[in-house]
């Protein structure tokens, strides 16, 4: 069991959906999928989510931001249970 959890962390930490450059933080160029938590934002009296993606909580609207790179493209949401492996 605890290798199978491991084997979970390892995965988890190998997979990068984001990268930053000059330009600000953005989503990688090789994906066309993004994984992470929802948590909610303080800074809205928690009635705004937070994103946690590679371990950096991003705003809604910093999300927004990077989604503008893929405008008129079509998207699909899934949510998980937290206990599921993506």
């Amino acid at each position: 069991m605890l290798g199978r959890l491991f084997g979970k962390i390892r995965r988890g930490l190998s997979s990068k959906y984001l990268e930053e450059d000059d330009l600000g933080l953005h989503i990688a160029e090789d994906k066309d999928l993004v994984c992470g938590r929802i948590t909610s934002d303080e800074g809205y009296d928690a009635r705004m989510p937070l994103l946690v993606i590679d371990g950096r909580e991003v705003t809604w609207e910093a999300f927004g931001r990077m989604l503008m790179t893929f405008e008129g493209w079509r998207f699909k949401v899934e949510i998980r249970d937290r206990g599921e492996e993506i």
